[in-house]
Parts: C-alpha cells; sequence; structure tokens
C-alpha cells in the first residue's frame, strides 16, 4: 500500500509512505528486497526525472516529495505515485509487487501586494 499523507500545496513538501504485503488472504506484511518509486503526471508523464528512484528496503518506507515535484504542469495538477518491489513468499522468490496512489496538488492562492 502507498500512501500521501496530505494534499501538498503547489511547490511545497509531503511525506510518501509505502508499506508492503504479500499475496496471501489475509495479506501479511513483507520487508522487500527491492524497492523504488515513479512520479508521473496524469497522463503518465515522469515528473522531475523521478524514475525508478531506489528506496531503502525496509518494512514501512517513507520518502520526501517535494519542490520541482509538486509544480504545477501544463498537464495539471494530478500526480501518481508508483511504488515497485520484489519480495520472497511461500510461493516464490524474488516476486513483483506493485502499489500507486493518486493525488492532486493544491495550487497556491496568490495574495495580491498591499
Amino acid at each position: 500500500m502507498t500512501q500521501i499523507d496530505v494534499q501538498p500545496l503547489q511547490d511545497g513538501s509531503a511525506k510518501a509512505t509505502a508499506t508492503f504485503t504479500d499475496e496471501d488472504t489475509p495479506p501479511n506484511a513483507v520487508t522487500p528486497l527491492t524497492a523504488n518509486w515513479t512520479l508521473t503526471d496524469g497522463l503518465g508523464n515522469v515528473v522531475n526525472s523521478r524514475r525508478h528512484v531506489t528506496l531503502t528496503p525496509a518494512a514501512s518506507i517513507s520518502w520526501l516529495i517535494s519542490a520541482a515535484d509538486l509544480a504545477i504542469l501544463d498537464n495539471g495538477t494530478e500526480r501518481i505515485v508508483i511504488v515497485d518491489w520484489t519480495y520472497n513468499s511461500t510461493l516464490g522468490s524474488g516476486i513483483p509487487g506493485r502499489a500507486q496512489a493518486q493525488f492532486s496538488i493544491e495550487p497556491v492562492t496568490i495574495v495580491p501586494a498591499a
């Protein structure tokens, strides 16, 4: 599961957190062997060269999305964080996992000078 804690402001910062589970029902928490994240706009274009950014494997991983990641582009305010990982389970080794979280950037309201 991947989540974004808040609706980030334009050019601001937000914390992304990923937790990992296997294919069982109910799912079991796992620590991935490998993990990475990619940031795209609503059309699937990679934002700010954030393609397959390596994460240090742990049961729960948090990282910062900020500045140019949260700039409002011609394609709009929608962003998608995709997390890919591999893990071992009773069904095999190096099993691929994938999750995504979609969020919108809140435009900054410009206040006129006094």
